[in-house]
């Protein structure tokens, strides 16, 4: 997104695609619909647009026609970019495009354009690179809102009928009423897209690492996933660019664990449901990461790419597999992709019958029908079908779940005989899927990716000698020739005799490459001198200034910008395709100005190339082209990735292929790969380094991030002051794994920039993060893979571009007995402390809170908190509420167990049971609920409805009323007899508790409620309803010791009356948020002298013991002590500290000022921050000391709300009060973070320990 004001007016758009935009998985079909009246599309020869030629919507083309309208009526342009065989295209064609409301729309207001994206890759990615800019992602189908000069200011993917009515409605209103604003943005969106073409030059005299390949290959090893092969997580594409880094890395310098990489890879695709096990052929990609269920449509290019790469890992590894992979691939696009002059179509849509995959998909009864029930059977396990189905409802897509060396020894077949067999079944049921609906093809014919099928042929009758292959390469290269590229002209596409739009760079890349195959399979050298002529024709899309080459042509003017990209994406990079052109053909030539414009090109991607490694492989691939390039005397020096590739000899290896470690001791650098799309423009490189040696559980060791930023860029700080901004953050994504004791951002810089009003906090040039980090003590030994994740936000003086995340995968080698508690350093403990806590997220609460969680849990222990717990439950049981009803439940045990001991022990024990069910299940769902415990806990309404509570329940001790269990409750507990009355009873004391137990249970309620972990609340909970029923238990069992309770009387009416005046302070105490300190006083001194002089004289209970008088006596003084010790520090004044208000641009100036920093979150509704203030931060000792501190204090009272979020979220606030100390090189010292109240003395021991 564009942080300037003008976007933020356009906030509302951007709402609505939030909540309504749908990431568009690629495929499926849609059919033209005829009928109606046609649109301006009417002519056009593109699949995809022709689908939509009877819509109601008036789509024109994208051209000068579409373009002048817009501007002669004053319209905005609602641009639409797809292509055939997306499936959510054909949804929003049906459900949106089909609207004649929406359509009226569009038609009154906008002026709409229809663009088919592989006629025009080249509008595709420049306003793709301008929606992932403004969103942070991107797909198809592509809706652009458009100024009348074609510059985008929202975006978007796949919209629903109503969310696009709506954003319609918004976009209009916004262009004719804020239409100031809207240029504002598309101004500033502009300035980005330009800013994004032009990637910094190389440093001069830069000496990059020799070791460039090992470093692309290291990017992609990091992302390897070890149990299915491939690279990332679900979905999961078949990415052929790392794949070839990794095979030439194996070829290079003989890394085992590199071709290991590929061939699991290329295993399990070839095994899975993402390989057509029938007809041949790879699908786009797989929805998991199994590679079992794909998304079903088929792309030419996929195939093109993967086809090299199985024939090369056959060379490499003699699976004979793997060759047979590539020859049915082959065998598909020339059997169900070749039109009838040789030209290679397009793809073929997911869909048929209007459902995705029905085309592919088998039951276990459908094989078996189809082959016979003798090797139907045995085809359908082979093939892993089963009656229930992988897909559900008895589908299934076909895979091969066991290997068939493994399923021909099951089955007692040798594998040529499985083989035979399996290969019959595959024939029949290819035939039988040949008579069911199709799904549709779209038959535009490609240059570039003909140009990629033709490699793919050339390269399999180069490894392979296939004549069939060489006649079908050299027939679509002919054909591309002749209807594609008359004069060495190229056009995009063609179809039914009609060329398509001018040619773009990838055309002329991916198409001299594939002659240029041919010609050394064949060495036929008319393909060598066509594909030169081709290489030179190339220079219109020349960056003669700068080096590399733009995506278009000079003399296209129908662009806002002219588009360069040297990163690949689904298809390789053009220029990395070129580059390999020029090397191969100034190594066979000698042409200097060839090698000048590939080594200018590789100098340009050598800036950059260290910050995303795996998004360059097609340009590394490149650069090994240039290893045998004979130099003239008068060529340039050989200098960036191309000065980069190693040798041709094997570098040093050790035993098992690794490349020597450095010296113990010594520090291990890891390049992290980007997750998700990364930015056209590469601004900041990263590495992370960890020290080489063992650890032991439990043992802290730091990591080092480094960030290195291009001039003229910045990266967000941890804390940039603008809301809208992404901060750094460094996190540890896997739980368990590790712990982090604590991450040291570096400093700082404050900025004024020309998007923001405020000063920004930003990072430049060089930098480093620093995370400590641990094992747990219980970490078996091994090496784990630790994931650390960065994200950042790029930004220049006027623009930001989108947020990436940098991800690293760390080795950590784990040996030894763990660290001891005490060794484990002071930070670490914290984290293990914070560990201890559950830490579910952040909760408030003015009663307990998460901080006193943490707290609690680290000074006392699990057993101890346990302990302490238990105790309260047994202390419940002398409360008026609970010991009268003892000898009650007693005898109702005894009277039904009279003689029988087990029934004396077994009725007790179901009541106790009872009690802990539900004692057990509250505890629980406070925990589940978390933060809404506490959060509820600071409405003024909530706490006013408590207070009405606790002084209801006080008048009932008092003698006003008595508060009753309904009837039916009491007939349900009490009216039955034998286990199932006594577990009822134990299921309802609580309730008739309630008003004794209730302040404890409330109480507790809150401190789980902020711990937010359910277990926690479960095991609380149930030791105090143990702590209750075990008295119950043990008189049940012994019931004749039920004479030696003390007897119920006029002592325990005094004691219900105690009681009373307890709950009514209590009442008073949830007051104290919403009072000044003087008023919290003054009621407090007031209502404990009225309740000390009604406890000792005013109340008339008469004992026969002699010292009654006298206890009484002493119980109202002890009120009035309470009283007087609670109110005198709220009517004194006293001086506090003198704070300055948190904001990140105050932190940010205290940081620089090179003094200590003290930071008190705290909230009005919390009551230890303001105990805090009374007593802690009002001491003279501690105001004395707090002088050398910067002071910032940060109010959290909306804690729920954005903005107090982030602050939590920066911080790691896990409860209230928190107070953060930072020394004066702007570390926090975590192991002095106090968690809820501190009295003045322990506090002060903190501060003098900061330095």
């Amino acid at each position: 997104m564009i942080p300037n004001r003008p976007m933020r007016v356009l906030a509302g758009l951007v709402a609505l695609l939030a909540w309504s935009s749908v990431r568009a998985a690629e495929p499926a079909a849609g059919r033209t619909r005829a009928g109606g009246k046609p649109n301006h599309l009417a002519g056009q020869t593109s699949p995809y647009l022709l689908q939509h030629l009877y819509n109601p919507i008036d789509w024109y083309p994208w051209g000068d026609e579409a373009l002048q309208k817009a501007k002669k009526e004053d319209r905005p342009i609602f641009l639409s970019i797809g292509y055939s065989a997306c499936h959510w295209c054909h949804v929003m064609e049906r459900e949106a495009f089909s609207d004649p409301e929406l359509a009226r729309v569009l038609n009154e207001r906008f002026v709409s354009i229809k663009v088919d994206r592989e006629e025009r890759p080249d509008l595709d990615d420049l306003y793709m690179t301008a929606v992932v800019a403004m969103t942070g992602r991107g797909g198809w189908p592509m809706s652009v809102l458009l100024t009348p000069e074609g510059v985008p200011f929202h975006g978007g993917s796949y919209y629903p009928a109503d969310a696009l009515r709506k954003l319609l409605a918004s976009v209009a209103d916004a262009w004719t009423n804020h239409r100031s604003d809207v240029l504002s943005s598309a101004g500033g969106i502009r300035a980005m897209l330009n800013n994004l073409q032009h990637p910094a030059a190389p440093p001069a005299g830069a000496d990059a690492a020799p070791a460039m390949l090992q470093r692309a290959a290291a990017g992609w090893k990091a992302q390897f996933d070890a149990e299915n092969g491939g690279f990332g997580g679900a979905p999961k594409f078949p990415s052929h660019g790392g794949l070839r880094v990794l095979l030439q890395a194996h070829r290079v310098s003989g890394d085992p664990q590199a071709l290991d990489m590929v061939v699991r890879t290329l295993d399990a695709m070839a095994r899975g449901g993402l390989y057509d096990q029938l007809g041949g052929g790879f699908h786009r990609y797989a929805t998991d990461d199994k590679w079992l269920v794909p998304h079903f449509e088929k792309m030419l290019y996929d195939n093109a790419l993967l086809v090299p790469v199985y024939l090369e890992a056959w060379k490499a590894t003699g699976r004979e597999d793997f060759r047979r992979v590539g020859a049915e691939t082959l065998a598909w696009a020339e059997r169900e992709m070749t039109d009838p002059q040789g030209g290679f179509d397009t793809s073929l849509d997911a869909d048929s019958e209007t459902e995705e995959g029905r085309y592919y998909v088998w039951t276990r009864a459908d094989i078996e029908t189809a082959v016979g029930r003798a090797n139907g059977s045995l085809a359908a396990d082979y093939f892993g079908a089963t009656a229930a189905g992988n897909l559900g409802s008895g589908r299934n897509v076909l895979h091969v779940p066991v290997a068939p060396e493994e399923f021909a020894r099951r089955h007692g077949l040798t594998v040529p005989a499985l083989r035979a067999r399996v290969d019959a079944a595959r024939r029949r049921l290819l035939e039988v899927r040949s008579h069911r609906a199709r799904p549709a093809r779209d038959d535009k014919v490609l240059t570039a990716w003909n140009g990629l099928m033709i490699s793919a042929c050339a390269r399999s009758f180069a490894l392979t000698g296939s004549k069939t292959d060489r006649q079908a390469g050299e027939r679509a290269a002919r054909f591309a020739l002749k209807n594609l590229g008359a004069d060495d002209v190229l056009r995009v596409s063609w179809r039914q005799g009609q060329a398509g739009p001018p040619g773009l760079l990838d055309d002329y890349a991916f198409l001299a490459r594939g002659l240029l195959d041919l010609y050394d399979a064949t060495s036929d050298v008319s393909w060598r001198n066509r594909a030169a002529r081709l290489v030179r024709s190339a220079d219109r899309f020349l960056d003669w200034e700068n080096g590399g080459y733009y995506s278009t042509p000079q003399d296209r003017h129908d662009l806002i910008v002219r588009p360069k990209s040297l990163l690949d994406d689904a298809l390789p990079s053009g220029n990395a395709i070129l580059v390999e052109c020029l090397l191969r053909l100034a190594r066979t030539g000698g042409d200097a100005a060839l090698l000048q414009r590939a080594t200018r090109t590789l100098d340009l991607a050598a800036a950059s190339f260290a910050g995303s490694p795996t998004s360059y492989s097609y340009m590394v691939l490149a650069a090994q082209s240039g290893d045998a390039v004979t130099r003239p005397p008068e060529a340039p020096a050989v200098t960036g990735l191309l000065a980069l590739a190693p040798p041709a000899e094997a570098a040093t290896r050790t035993a098992d292929g690794e490349a020597p470690r450095a010296a113990a001791g010594a520090d291990r650098s890891i390049i992290g790969t980007i997750v998700g799309r990364a930015n056209p423009q590469r601004v900041v490189a990263t590495s992370l380094s960890v020290p080489d040696r063992p650890v032991r559980p439990g043992q802290a060791v730091t990591l080092s991030l480094r960030l290195e930023i291009q001039a003229g860029w910045h990266v967000n700080s941890s804390a940039p002051n603008l809301e809208y901004l992404i901060p750094t953050k460094i996190e540890f994504p896997d739980p368990g794994v590790v712990l982090v004791d604590q991450v040291v951002y570096p400093e700082a810089r404050l900025v004024t920039l020309k998007f923001a009003d405020t000063k920004l906090s930003v990072y430049e040039g060089a930098n480093a993060i620093r995370a400590t980090i641990h094992p747990p003590r219980d970490s078996p030994p091994g090496e784990k893979k630790v994931r650390a994740r960065l994200t950042y936000q790029s930004c220049s003086d006027t623009t930001c571009l989108a947020p990436e995340t940098v991800e690293f995968l760390v080795p950590l080698r784990i040996e030894g007995d763990p660290v001891a508690p005490a060794d484990m350093g002071p930070a670490a403990g914290a984290a293990a402390a914070d560990r201890g806590a559950g830490r579910p997220g952040a909760s408030p609460g003015g009663l307990a809170t998460g901080g006193n969680v943490a707290a609690v849990l680290a000074e006392k222990g699990m057993l101890s908190l346990l302990g302490l717990v238990f105790l309260g439950g047994l202390a419940l049981n002398l409360t008026p509420c609970v010991y009268p009803m003892m000898p009650v439940t007693i005898g109702f045990f005894a009277a039904q167990s009279r003689t029988s001991w087990l029934a004396r022990a077994g009725l007790p024990a179901l009541y106790v049971l009872g009690m802990a069910v539900t004692y057990s299940v509250l505890g629980m769902v406070a925990g589940r609920a978390g933060g809404l415990i506490g959060s509820t806990l600071q409405s003024a309404w909530v706490v006013g409805g408590l207070v009405v509570l606790f002084v209801v329940m006080a008048l009932s001790m008092f003698g006003l009323f008595e508060v009753r269990l309904p009837g039916s409750l009491t007939r349900l507990g009490g009216g039955r007899r034998g286990p199932i009355g006594a577990l009822v009873m134990g299921l309802t004391v609580g309730l008739v508790a309630a008003p004794c137990i209730g302040p404890f249970v409330v109480g507790l309620l809150a401190f789980v409620g902020a711990s937010g972990n359910p277990i926690l609340g479960f095991w609380l909970f149930f030791v105090m309803a143990i702590g209750m029923g075990l008295p119950n238990l043990v008189l049940g069992v012994f019931s004749g010791s039920l004479s030696s309770l003390p007897r119920s009387g006029e002592w325990l009416l005094y004691a219900k009356k105690v009681m009373g005046v307890a709950l009514l302070g209590v009442a008073i105490y949830f007051l104290q948020p919403f009072l000044a300190d003087r008023e919290m006083g003054l009621l407090v001194l007031g209502f404990a002298l009225a309740a000390g002089a009604y406890l000792a004289i005013l109340e008339k209970t008469r004992l026969a013991w002699r010292l009654f008088p006298a206890l009484k006596v002493a119980v109202g003084l002890l009120v009035v002590a309470m009283g007087l010790w609670f109110s005198m520090p709220l009517l004194v004044e006293r001086q506090g500290a003198e704070w300055e208000p948190y904001s990140h641009e105050a932190f940010a100036r205290a940081s620089a000022a090179g003094k200590p920093i003290l930071i008190d979150f705290s909230a009005e509704w919390c009551l230890s921050c303001k105990e805090l203030e009374r007593f802690t931060f009002a001491d003279p000792q501690v105001r004395a000391e707090a002088a050398r501190y910067d002071l910032l204090k940060a109010d959290l009272t909306q804690y729920e709300s954005p903005a107090v979020r982030e602050i939590r979220d920066r911080f790691d606030i896990i409860g209230l009060p928190t107070i953060v100390f930072v020394d004066s090189a702007g570390n926090e010292r975590r192991d002095l973070r106090v968690y809820g109240f501190e009295d003045a003395g322990a506090f002060l021991a903190r501060m003098r320990q900061v330095r």
